[in-house]
């Protein structure tokens, strides 16, 4: 790994990709009121964010390109493509708090865990270890302010 930071556009691409369906969350919000499970800590919160911002930078200034180690890419991209359809399944499905939180199958908070994996995967692909701090970094924000809102409905 260089020491100076290299754009990346594929690595831009796909931290959007990941990143980016979260947003519609804005222009399609839950049937119920998000106020109802969004109690988790403000430091889980600010844990979460820092994470997310460290991944879209990070990836984007990873000097990755397509042909860098295309079997972490192609899974990358399937965990994204999972992702998009967890969200298709959330706006078709109703739009409702247990397909936001909730588990799919075996899957505890898939809308959670996915772009953790997908972050996890590009860190391999770009080979970029301050991706991978920032992908845990991401997953000990993530993971417990999705953990408080699926109880948070489960036990409504």
């Amino acid at each position: 790994m260089d020491f100076f930071p290299v754009f990346s556009t594929p690595g831009l691409l796909l931290a959007l990709a990941i990143l980016a369906p979260s947003l519609l969350l804005l222009r399609f919000p839950p049937v119920e009121s998000l106020d109802r499970v969004m109690r988790a800590s403000p430091v889980a919160e600010g844990i979460e964010r820092s994470g997310q911002m460290g991944c879209l930078i990070l990836l984007s200034l990873s000097g990755a390109t397509a042909g860098t180690r295309p079997a972490w890419l192609i899974l990358a991209v399937l965990l994204v493509a999972g992702y998009w359809a967890l969200w298709l399944r959330y706006l078709r499905g109703g739009r409702t708090l247990a397909l936001l939180f909730g588990p799919l199958g075996a899957v505890p908070i898939p809308l959670a865990l996915t772009p953790i994996a997908a972050f996890a995967a590009a860190s391999a692909w770009s080979g970029s270890i301050l991706l991978l701090g920032a992908t845990v970094v991401l997953a000990a924000g993530h993971i417990p302010v999705s953990i408080t809102a699926w109880r948070s409905v489960r036990d409504a």
